[in-house]
């Protein structure tokens, strides 16, 4: 098996193109492996910001990555990461939206 010397003497070796691909892959991994809860419209959030600073907040909308967060200890709209919030408590299940719209009808 190949141990972690081994490995650094290998990247020590590379040339920047290479090292940066090796970044990238690296990376890709990460974010693979790296899921992020599921973060829902309504849901009580706080997430650590600079400083170690944390802030709570109700979350307004959300990305497939993105959450933005009504903060209830500071004015304002706060868009995070979702790996970054932890969900304090969940909001109500959200009735299903009907695709057609009343105002579709023809004259």
């Amino acid at each position: 098996m190949t141990t972690i010397e081994e490995i650094v003497e290998q990247i020590d070796s590379m040339e920047i193109d290479e090292l940066k691909n090796l970044a990238k892959a690296i990376r890709d991994l990460i974010e693979e492996k790296d899921v992020s809860e599921d973060v829902n419209v309504g849901d009580l959030v706080s997430f650590e910001v600079r400083d170690g600073a944390t802030l709570t907040g109700l979350v307004q909308s959300t990305t497939s990555k993105r959450a933005t967060v009504l903060l209830n200890a500071a004015e304002g709209l706060y868009t995070i990461n979702l790996k970054a919030v932890a969900i304090l408590e969940s909001a109500p299940a959200q009735p299903e939206v009907s695709e057609s719209s009343d105002d579709d009808t023809e004259a």
